[in-house]
């Protein structure tokens, strides 16, 4: 499937696969493809030499290589898709050590105690 993202071109080679399903009578299957992994190869192609975005290339700051970095600019982030809120974990990471401190402070109250 192709993507959206500009920078990136796209292979758009096509592969018709035929897979064979074999019942093993043992409550498995087993599947074979007429085409090995190495005979599928779809090469994808980023950077700045794709046309179109040539002049994407002169952003300060747009170069996700860190090459700007090397500069004296500051690189973008990669943008993953990772869409997590980091607020809830580390909250809830700092209430699981207050806890534990508060446990672990109990019992060295106790121990001395004794």
């Amino acid at each position: 499937m192709k993507g959206s993202d500009k920078a990136i071109r796209y292979d758009e080679t096509v592969y018709k696969i035929t897979v064979t399903l074999e019942d093993n009578g043992d409550g498995t299957i087993t599947a074979e493809a007429d085409k090995t992994k190495e005979e599928l190869r779809f090469v994808n192609t980023a950077g700045n030499n794709i046309e179109g975005n040539k002049a994407d290339s002169n952003k300060t700051g747009s170069n996700k290589t860190g090459e700007n970095k090397a500069n004296g600019n500051k690189a973008d982030a990669v943008k993953t898709g990772d869409k997590t809120p980091l607020g809830p974990l580390f909250g809830a990471l700092m209430i699981s050590a207050f806890v534990l401190a508060v446990l672990l402070a109990g019992r060295l109250r106790r121990m001395k105690q004794r």
